[in-house]
């Protein structure tokens, strides 16, 4: 049982970190709408980043 309330504690913890993180974003974004408009400007560059770890890195995937 002791395991499971460390868990449950750990899984709380970590839902309020991200409600956090999330209200900071909304409240200096102003709207859904920004935030989706600054994740589509990120997420080429994060596909481009991991393509050249893959690249530099072939254990990245185990192989």
């Amino acid at each position: 049982m002791g395991d499971r309330l460390v868990d449950f504690q750990a899984r709380l913890t970590n839902l309020q970190k991200t409600e956090a993180n999330l209200q900071k974003i909304m409240d200096r974004a102003g709207s859904v709408r920004d935030v989706q408009r600054q994740l589509g400007r990120i997420r080429p560059r994060l596909e481009n980043s991991r393509r050249c770890y893959r690249n530099a890195s072939p254990d990245f995937y185990g192989v």
